[in-house]
């Protein structure tokens, strides 16, 4: 037996304990980086040593030739050792074998957040364009919803008279055999099914989207048609925004970073921010998100010295 039959079998296997987000990353992973290397040995052909060279050619940390980060790395190594130990415990494969390496994880890189004037400047001109496609941005950068929650948020979700917005789902777009789809599940933790409440203003900005969707659409964030909106045309059209307005380049994501930054700096206790962002720990929040500014922090030593200096004297 080949290792891509045995994956695949062991795929079939486990497919209904997976969400479907899942079960598709890992289709994408195990054709991108599997089925036409690895995935043509016979089973019983493999060993340790085998296993570790392939994935090793693969780590970018190691070989020159490799173009693996960390997280796929880790996906595509969980993928063929779970999958050799359904083997082994079948009968199919005579050794437990399994890769044994372990990579380096990457470094955290630094979301930033927008400047209180850049912040208002893409805001102003949003709402005075009234460019109803780009309210997103707004809506992120006001609840620190992420991408994916904010595309696959529906009216059904949003109570306008009690002010709450229920956070139940997220999107994915997959590409396969040369086209995307658009998907959506439950988040991937149970933290991140979350209630937010909203501000008037925020309330105000809601009525005047499903005014202007005529009940055209059940996506709070759709095109002027009414579809869904992919994730990546969304970031393109966020990209094009901050070039209209000669901001510098961010992220999307650093709308969601903007907001906790500034509900951090403006009083907000740690526990409540870290769940209107949907984490799982206050640790998590203040690890990523949460970075005082240098300006900020001189004006702490300073007042630190200040008092140093008034008890001494």
């Amino acid at each position: 037996m080949k290792l891509i039959d045995l994956i695949y079998e062991y795929l079939e296997c486990v497919k209904y304990s997976l969400k479907q987000i899942s079960l598709i990353d890992y289709r994408q992973n195990i054709n991108c980086y599997i089925r036409y290397e690895i995935g043509q040995e016979e089973i019983e052909c493999l060993d340790n040593e085998k296993l570790n060279v392939f994935i090793l050619s693969k780590y970018r940390g190691y070989s020159a030739s490799g173009t693996l980060a960390y997280n796929t790395l880790n996906t595509t190594k969980s993928i063929i050792n779970k999958s050799l130990k359904y083997g082994y415990e079948k009968g199919y494969n005579p050794q437990n074998i399994r890769i044994t390496v372990n990579f380096k994880k990457d470094s955290i890189s630094k979301v930033e957040s927008l400047t209180n004037k850049e912040a208002l400047s893409v805001e102003n001109y949003i709402l005075s364009k009234k460019k109803f496609y780009s309210y997103g941005v707004i809506l992120s950068m006001y609840t620190g919803l992420r991408i994916g929650e904010l595309l696959a948020l529906k009216w059904q979700d949003v109570d306008l008279k009690n002010k709450i917005m229920s956070v139940t789902a997220t999107a994915c777009d997959i590409a396969l055999e040369n086209k995307m789809y658009h998907l959506e599940d439950t988040p991937k933790s149970e933290s991140s099914l979350r209630e937010v409440p909203l501000t008037n203003e925020i309330i105000e900005l809601l009525y005047e989207m499903k005014k202007y969707q005529n009940n055209n659409s059940k996506y709070v964030i759709a095109r002027p048609s009414g579809k869904r909106i992919f994730i990546r045309a969304y970031q393109e059209s966020f990209e094009r925004l901050l070039k209209r307005l000669k901001i510098r380049h961010y992220g999307f994501h650093s709308l969601r970073h903007t907001f906790a930054t500034r509900c951090y700096k403006l009083g907000m206790d740690i526990k409540t921010l870290s769940e209107l962002l949907g984490h799982s720990s206050p640790a998590i929040t203040l690890k990523i998100y949460v970075h005082t500014d240098l300006d900020t922090k001189r004006n702490a030593l300073n007042q630190i010295t200040k008092k140093i200096r008034q008890k001494s004297a």
